[in-house]
């Protein structure tokens, strides 16, 4: 079956989407149900005054080589709250759970180079909890060639979790070159008007406290970015790569946590943990492709 062309311009309203996202879907929609639509946009504006607050909030230096890919992937963020919002998808969005990212890029690029950005649905996967709805986001050049692509795997549990309180293993923690980070209480507020994203979880104590969290959390798209912007040495500026990380447990805001990167053989392996190294909230790696 051949999928729905949808086109988005630069101005998407994030508002109404975030208001649909509020609307409980129809329990008569099938729970293996996925929208056949692609959602593309072709027509892209940079703000210079917005790249240079994203660069310094996420940490990215002024020459980092692949802060075009970190860039268009977060931006993209309308996109795929769009699909995920779409009448044919079964779930209302603030029930699910964003448990990782997979980006692979094929060949470095500039924004410059961006010509069209699509959004869709790859097929469903079973989860111990529930399913798990990929989302697949590719980026193209003017030749249609793709630049790279984005898999951000989301879990809707609908299934009781095990109580493991007393058989869960010991978190043992990575040990390597250590950058501390510390994360304000205004973060979320700062990253939601870069990227749009403005779940009321990231946002304000009393927003989070809505959804069962004991103040705001720290965006994990947060976290992707900056991490990515750690480890920019370790990337060849011509090569191909993997970069992949799972988002594990909530980092509270405001807040301190340890990122830990470790060299092994062709990929760099990292952790974002409590200072005391107890709690793991975040964990990935870079592979060279090169």
């Amino acid at each position: 079956m051949s999928r729905e062309i949808v086109n988005v311009g630069a101005g998407t309203n994030i508002l109404g989407l975030f208001a649909k996202a509020l609307v409980p879907k129809s329990k008569s929609i099938p729970k293996d149900s996925l929208p056949e639509k692609i959602i593309r946009q072709d027509v892209f504006v940079y703000d210079d005054a917005l790249i240079g607050k994203y660069k310094k909030l996420c940490g990215f230096e002024p020459s980092h080589k692949h802060f075009a890919l970190a860039y268009v992937t977060t931006m993209s963020f309308p996109l795929q709250l769009q699909l995920l919002v779409d009448k044919a998808f079964p779930h209302a969005v603030l029930g699910i759970i964003h448990l990782k990212n997979t980006v692979e890029q094929f060949r470095s690029f500039v924004l410059e180079d961006i010509a069209r950005v699509e959004v869709s649905f790859n097929p469903s996967k079973d989860h111990s909890l529930g399913t798990v709805y990929v989302v697949k986001t590719q980026v193209f050049d003017k030749n249609e060639e793709l630049l790279c692509q984005v898999l951000a795997d989301n879990l809707k549990i609908h299934k009781k979790r095990e109580n493991k309180r007393n058989s869960s293993p010991r978190y043992d923690a990575l040990f390597g070159e250590e950058t501390l980070w510390e994360l304000p209480s205004n973060l979320g507020r700062s990253y939601a008007s870069i990227s749009k994203d403005i779940n009321p979880i990231h946002l304000f104590g009393f927003s989070a406290k809505l959804f069962g969290f004991k103040r705001q959390i720290t965006h994990g798209m947060y976290a992707y970015n900056r991490a990515f912007a750690n480890l920019e040495a370790s990337v060849n500026p011509l090569s191909a790569f993997v970069f992949s990380i799972d988002f594990l447990k909530p980092l509270y805001l405001p807040g301190k946590a340890n990122f830990v990167k470790k060299k092994q053989e062709d990929k760099v392996i990292f952790e974002v943990q409590s200072t005391d190294k107890t709690v793991l909230h975040f964990s990935g790696y870079l592979l060279s492709k090169a």
